[in-house]
């Protein structure tokens, strides 16, 4: 193993020190006189002693291998001899005030190593550079995960590279020390299932200078195979480095594995367990801590509701949990008299570590249109939790709309799947399916009324700019703001096509006589102050999916989106197809499932924020 002098060092700057170490060295063989360093200064035996000022790596690590070391100091020249622990060892004068030591291994045993410069066998400078052990690899609850620990000093930081062999290619991100220094875990995931990876520790002292942990290897397990989720990639040949990962998160069958990631090939390398049977994500997102937000819904409280919001590390421990049951006695101790029937369908982290949830709420009306005598209907509320799990906003869809608007899905009334937080002035924007609508709400950073700022969809506040009322976007899922300035905004969303209306008489489709529904990825812009909306890029798969699915422009401009339903797969699946942003797409990436679908499929860059795979 090699360690680089600095961080601007490099492998191949040592290789040249080397030839230029033999060279020097063969100089002042054949001529008997002074040598010539690589820079054109002569060096002559000066008289005054050799002085030692640093080291640079300021520390090394037991058993690694070839290392090198940056000597600053004075009165240099090459009929000193370096000694590291007593050896002498190959070395390199740069200049009077430089050399470069190279020692051919570091002990396993011993605190830390004595560089010492002698004249006639006799040291006349030395430093102490202390050994940190070597880092270990353990299991974790992941059988995918490895826990890999070290002890740094304060001010380090370490990343693990990883791969099937010692060119790594992939790595972690870089957790830090403690305050003081003391022992680092990092989780390493992102290994494919009953496979041998080589992993190293890679650490960055806090003088710049990065050193390396020696090779080690890791089997990793996997899932049953009876719960395993069946992923298969369209790509012929395999996907190149930087094209990140695919995060799936199955709901319609409990007898698998509800969350895995798997790269662009189709290959699992990470899920999470809730560890509870019959259990399942609902919905999953990517912390940026590192962590992952979870729902976790059971099929006896109705499909989508969950009793727990849970943020879990890569091994899938819990880190921190919110119950429902106690979200709602903090309600109602706080005078809300909301009957609220659990979480569902998404929950996000606000910069500030609050979360904001969706929750079901039921309220009964009298003699509806439609419906005679009592009608019990569920309606959304939405509720802020900060970092101990306590409501400190909440929103109520009856406080704000008229029950009486029923397009579709009623008594479920409005069936909300998605929340956004709009950083640009703090407001909250809101799915709603059974309303086709998305709705801008005050929230304020919590301290908004809770007003509808604005409505966009069929019959909402915004007009459109083409086209008739079936380019509106209906029963959709998980609109993203794309973009967003002070007139305009940019979303996509995937428009599902349920109760889509096919003429100007209101008739929609898939009833008798009107044509069939269609789903599309849809991306629009709105002017707010023309309060308009215009189309800016479809795809049309070519199939209906009813319900579900995912949206997200990348950073190449390519769009990747989830189809949850996927009208082909006669398994019952879900297809992510990503996308170039033209006229007529054609996949270049499509991940297909089969025998459960997925209610998002998304792009990651990796499991680790701020790292590119």
């Amino acid at each position: 193993m090699s360690i680089s002098l600095t961080g601007a060092h490099t492998l191949g700057k040592l290789t040249s020190f080397l030839k230029v170490a033999l060279l020097v060295l063969a100089l002042h063989t054949l001529t008997g006189c002074a040598a010539t360093a690589p820079n054109g200064t002569a060096f002559v035996s000066p008289g005054a002693a050799p002085q030692i000022a640093s080291v640079t790596p300021s520390y090394v690590i037991a058993g690694s291998g070839t290392t090198a070391l940056q000597i600053q100091g004075a009165n240099f020249s090459p009929a000193a001899t370096v000694l590291v622990n007593g050896e002498p060892v190959t070395a390199d004068v740069l200049s009077a005030s430089s050399l470069v030591a190279v020692v051919g291994g570091v002990p396993v045993s011993g605190t830390a190593l004595n560089v010492a410069i002698a004249r006639a066998g006799q040291p006349t400078a030395s430093a102490w550079v202390p050994v940190l052990p070597g880092g270990t690899v353990a299991t974790s609850r992941n059988p995918q995960v490895a826990d890999y620990s070290i002890s740094l000093p304060q001010g380090a930081s370490v990343a693990v590279d990883f791969g099937a062999d010692t060119r790594y290619g992939q790595s972690t991100w870089a957790v830090a020390a403690p305050a003081g220094g003391g022992v680092v875990h990092v989780l390493v995931a992102g290994m494919k299932e009953f496979s041998a990876y080589h992993l190293r520790g890679r650490i960055m002292l806090g003088d710049g200078s990065v050193i390396l942990d020696g090779d080690k290897v890791f089997a990793t397990g996997g899932m049953d195979p009876s719960v395993k989720p069946s992923v298969t990639s369209g790509l012929q040949v395999p996907a190149p480095a930087g094209s990140g990962i695919e995060m799936f998160d199955f709901t319609t069958s409990t007898t698998q594995t509800s969350v895995v990631a798997t790269d662009l090939n189709g290959n699992i390398i990470w899920y999470y367990d809730p560890g509870v049977a019959g259990t399942y994500v609902f919905p999953i997102r990517a912390l940026p801590n590192g962590d992952m937000l979870v729902s976790i819904a059971a099929p006896q409280s109705g499909f989508g509701t969950s009793n727990e919001i849970r943020e879990v590390d890569l091994a899938g421990n819990t880190v921190r949990s919110v119950n429902f049951s106690n979200v709602a006695s903090a309600l109602a101790a706080q005078g809300y008299s909301l009957n609220l029937g659990g979480f569902h369908h998404d929950v996000i982290a606000l910069p500030n570590g609050h979360w904001v949830t969706l929750a079901y709420e039921f309220r009964t009306f009298q003699n509806l249109p439609n419906t005679s005598g009592p009608t019990t209907v569920r309606g959304d509320a939405i509720i802020d939790l900060d970092t101990n799990g306590q409501p400190v906003w909440v929103w109520s869809s009856f406080d704000h709309l008229d029950v009486n608007r029923q397009p579709m899905g009623f008594p479920d009334w409005t069936h909300s799947n998605a929340l956004i937080y709009d950083q640009n002035d703090g407001s909250l924007l809101v799915s709603m399916r059974h309303q086709s609508w998305i709705l801008k709400i005050d929230y304020s950073n919590g301290a908004g009324t809770g007003n509808i700022m604005w409505k966009i969809g069929y019959q909402g506040d915004f007009q459109l700019t083409q086209g008739d009322d079936s380019e509106w976007f209906y029963a959709q899922h998980y609109p993203n703001l794309i973009a967003e300035d002070a007139t305009t905004a940019t979303f996509a969303v995937m428009d599902n096509g349920d109760g889509r209306v096919v003429d100007l008489a209101g008739d929609r489709c898939g009833n008798p006589g009107q044509p069939n529904c269609y789903s599309r990825a849809l991306m629009f812009k709105i002017d707010k102050q023309a309060m308009t909306m215009s189309k800016i890029w479809e795809f049309r798969p070519g199939f209906y999916s009813s319900w579900g699915g995912f949206i997200q422009v990348l950073p190449d401009g390519d769009i990747d989106v989830d189809f949850s339903q996927d009208g082909p797969n006669p398994a019952g699946g879900s297809t992510a197809f990503e996308l170039p942003q033209v006229s007529s797409p054609k996949a270049v990436v499509q991940l297909t499932t089969s025998g459960a679908a997925a209610y998002r499929a998304f792009r990651l860059p990796s499991l680790y924020p701020g790292v590119q795979w």
